[in-house]
């Protein structure tokens, strides 16, 4: 049997700028085998004679797929405070890299799914 959960609510590591008690928290939806496909690349790359299979994921359809809610993150823009709420609004704007990639491979690496014996 598997026991399948659908998603979570994540707090990365990366709080650079957030406000004491209000962590950045992301609500993340783990990818189904479909979507997981939708955020993969495969190719075959040719190089002399070894031929091989690569997948690349793209950790902006994880992103965008994945996140479903983004609470207690804002930036100011020109005197004017922007709530980000959502993937959009977060990919919109120049935002930190490295809480970008962490919630993108947090997507990627997780399932939420346990299989029992």
């Amino acid at each position: 049997m598997f026991k399948v959960s659908t998603g979570e609510v994540f707090i990365p590591e990366y709080q650079i700028g957030a406000d004491d008690g209000k962590p950045y928290t992301f609500h993340l939806h783990y990818l189904t085998p479909d979507e997981r496909e939708q955020a993969s690349q495969i190719y075959v790359p040719f190089k002399g004679t070894r031929r091989s299979v690569s997948v690349k994921t793209d950790l902006r359809s994880c992103f965008t797929l994945g996140v479903k809610l983004i609470e207690n993150v804002s930036i100011e823009i020109d005197g004017k405070i922007i709530e980000i709420k959502t993937a959009e609004d977060f990919l919109k704007y120049p935002m930190p890299e490295e809480l970008y990639q962490e919630v993108a491979l947090r997507i990627n690496k997780t399932s939420g799914i346990e299989v029992k014996n």
